[in-house]
């Protein structure tokens, strides 16, 4: 099943499925990220493309039934899903409002919180978007924000070419359709929208097969190959080279692999 909205990466059942495996080893760190933002009972959030909704769930939990959570997406099949698991869940404090963040309106002050992870990324204008969001928060209010801030960081020991071709390739291809390296154009910009930045930091890993967070990165670029054979990025002997050269990766008692460098930020608007 799949819906006609353009995503860089598609929209699909198996993309949801990626995105719930991400959003599975991602979510300590995500938590971790919610408690130290003060995010609790009562609050307004907005998680703003908010894709299948897995962090819009989780949040709904922690504000409770006195706050509300507004799971913003353009998705046809993103919103869907999410409207059939608040229905499944009984959740009554998430309100699904499908639309374009780089397109539609917020209002003006409307949100205590705003979380945003992995959607600066895959943005025409990120630095319009971010002075959109910053309007909508509340004064005093906090942004969220998980992103990209070297993604090339991630590489592949031992080296071999064949995954390092395709990695350029899939940069390259990227920086076509939005900044791959957004957190790099956010960072300095949070202080010229007037806010502060109250906690920065850096996730970055070196991890080995054994590893649960090796499936992280290579849930995207197994397909990912494929997608950008089929577009002709790449060949599709590229493609079958670099699946055959994972697997070879994976099974070396030497592999290990550097992750992309993701940075968390949480900024606050001055009252």
């Amino acid at each position: 099943m799949s819906d006609n909205t353009t995503y860089y990466l598609g929209t699909n059942d198996e993309e949801i499925n990626r995105l719930a495996l991400q959003h599975t080893l991602w979510r300590p760190i995500l938590l971790s990220a919610l408690a130290r933002a003060g995010l609790s009972r009562g609050h307004s959030v907005l998680d703003a493309g908010a894709g299948p909704g897995f962090v819009s769930m989780d949040m709904a939990d922690i504000v409770g039934p006195e706050g509300k959570v507004t799971a913003f997406e353009r998705s046809d099949l993103y919103s869907h899903f999410l409207s059939q698991q608040i229905k499944a869940r009984g959740h009554k404090n998430i309100l699904v409002k499908q639309g374009d963040i780089e397109k539609d309106s917020f209002g003006e002050a409307q949100f205590d919180f705003i979380f945003v992870r992995w959607v600066f990324a895959f943005l025409n204008d990120p630095i319009a978007a971010l002075d959109k969001l910053t309007h909508t928060l509340k004064p005093g209010g906090r942004l969220i924000i998980f992103e990209y801030h070297d993604w090339g960081a991630m590489n592949f020991m031992p080296q071999n070419p064949l995954l390092d071709d395709v990695k350029k390739a899939m940069i390259k291809d990227w920086r076509l359709n939005g900044e791959i390296d957004a957190a790099k154009l956010i960072l300095p910009a949070l202080n010229a929208q007037g806010l502060h930045l109250n906690f920065v930091k850096p996730h970055f890993r070196t991890i080995t097969p054994a590893d649960s967070f090796w499936q992280w990165p290579w849930a995207f670029l197994l397909p990912h190959a494929n997608i950008l054979a089929e577009r002709g990025v790449i060949s599709q002997n590229q493609a079958t080279a670099f699946a055959a050269a994972y697997q070879q990766l994976k099974h070396s008692p030497k592999a290990h692999m550097t992750t992309p460098l993701v940075m968390e930020m949480i900024a606050e608007k001055p009252l």
